[in-house]
């Protein structure tokens, strides 16, 4: 349960979650499988660790969501996704190799 984990074992399954999914399949990966639940606390623990610029790639791909807010339910997620068409392929792209740059 999420709602139970103290503050550092957040930070470490928000961060370890965005970095398992980034790498496994780039940034919309993270989006289009389970991770995005609980993105604006990703966002927030990253900023804590002193990644505001990760924050900030993240809050990007949020703003391409409708409403700038990727939906809670996969399914939906997934059909926005999808409706994007790849138009938004070379901006994840970029997001991800300013993510890699980052991971050390």
């Amino acid at each position: 349960d999420f709602s139970l984990l103290t503050g550092t074992e957040r930070l470490w399954y928000t961060v370890q979650s965005l970095i398992d999914g980034v790498c496994n399949g780039g940034v919309i990966s993270l989006y289009i499988n389970y991770g995005t639940e609980h993105i604006h606390e990703t966002i927030a623990d990253l900023i804590t660790l002193g990644f505001p610029d990760v924050a900030d790639l993240l809050k990007q791909v949020n703003a391409l969501f409708p409403g700038s807010e990727p939906s809670q339910d996969i399914d939906e997620r997934n059909e926005a996704v999808g409706a994007w068409d790849c138009e938004h392929d070379e901006f994840l792209e970029k997001c991800g190799m300013q993510f890699y740059a980052r991971c050390d």
